[in-house]
């Protein structure tokens, strides 16, 4: 048997298990170099600025998470919907 969407061969069908192969990873994207993005920030400090726009506001959200993870106590980050449902992603930095 074979998975239409997929194209790849399907063992069985057991008890809701479908014992297959994934489908081969598609492109990878592009890694986002954050400290390039942020580095005028650190002339402003204080002053938020957008950086990103996101398709979801989860994904901003999970950006947002990660990045406070990443450079620490002196930033600040926020994640926001914007009028069109797209994940809007600012950022600070706080003077020392």
């Amino acid at each position: 048997m074979t998975n239409a969407s997929t194209d790849t061969e399907v063992d069985e069908v057991e008890d809701g298990l479908v014992w297959e192969e994934p489908a081969p990873r598609g492109p990878r994207a592009k890694r986002i170099n954050w400290e390039e993005i942020l580095a005028p920030l650190e002339g402003h400090p204080g002053k938020w600025a957008r950086i990103r726009c996101f398709p979801t506001v989860a994904k901003s959200t999970v950006a947002a998470g990660s990045l406070r993870k990443q450079f620490g106590e002196n930033w600040e980050f926020a994640s926001r919907t914007s009028e069109k449902g797209e994940g809007l992603l600012f950022a600070r930095h706080l003077s020392e």
